[in-house]
């Protein structure tokens, strides 16, 4: 029914063809599309989640009731550092961190 059986097989053909090829075109331009929301979700919900290196923090530091009590602000001889570290990375860095900073000052 949707191929009349008046045309040759020929012209059948090229018709079939360019058919699918828009098709196939459309379809492509659809998953492009798809890929592109797929990767704006990705880094979406990096910032929700994940480990503190690839996610957002700020809001858990922020939405604390005492958060001010660990920042020095306004200060000109201060200046306030967020460090982000692997669990066994801690205990290097507590060790290491006056020797850092001896060799920062």
């Amino acid at each position: 029914m949707k191929f009349s059986l008046k045309k040759s097989l020929a012209e059948l053909t090229v018709s079939i063809q360019k058919q699918m090829v828009r098709v196939d075109e459309h379809i492509r331009k659809n998953m492009e599309e798809l890929n592109g929301y797929k990767g704006k979700i990705t880094a979406m919900s990096k910032k929700d989640t994940g480990s503190l290196q690839v996610r957002d923090f700020t809001d858990d530091i922020y939405m604390k009731k005492n958060f001010k009590e660990y920042f020095i602000e306004g200060s000109e001889m201060f200046q306030d550092v967020l460090i982000v570290l692997a669990q066994d990375k801690q205990e290097a860095f507590k060790s290491e961190v006056n020797e850092i900073m001896q060799g920062y000052y």
